[in-house]
């Protein structure tokens, strides 16, 4: 079965994921966002795929997390992905690229946005496009 909404979490990573780059280069935090100033915190950036695994590792550890998705008792892998255009992410598996231009996908945002986002709260969808 196709997850109809897959494109559109994927649309919004990457406009968010621009704005954190923007936030960067020009040194500030905060964004307008349809009217309302949004304080965007610094980013993690990952070094290697094995700093990717220990933050997901750590952040699956967490009790809170554990508490709110039952399924994050499963643990996740984390993988090199050949290319560099896109991630992948699955039920227990993450692969990013990690050649150099594929940097950009061992960041915070994108592991967290595109795979505990994306494949934890498919349970809570229905919230989503109300």
């Amino acid at each position: 079965m196709r997850d109809t909404q897959r494109s559109a979490v994927y649309e919004a990573e990457t406009l968010v994921r621009t704005m954190f780059d923007r936030a960067d280069q020009r040194g500030l935090r905060s964004v307008e966002v349809m009217g309302s100033t949004i304080t965007l915190p610094v980013e993690r950036k990952f070094g290697s795929v094995e700093s990717v695994q220990a933050y997901c590792d750590q952040l699956l550890g967490l009790n809170w997390v554990r508490e709110t998705w039952t399924r994050a008792t499963i643990p996740v892998s984390v993988r090199s992905r050949g290319g560099n255009a896109a991630a992948h992410y699955s039920n227990d598996v993450i692969a990013v690229p990690d050649d150099r231009d594929g940097r950009w996908a061992l960041r915070e945002f994108v592991v967290f946005f595109g795979h505990f986002i994306a494949v934890y709260a498919w349970m809570s969808c229905s919230l989503l496009s109300r």
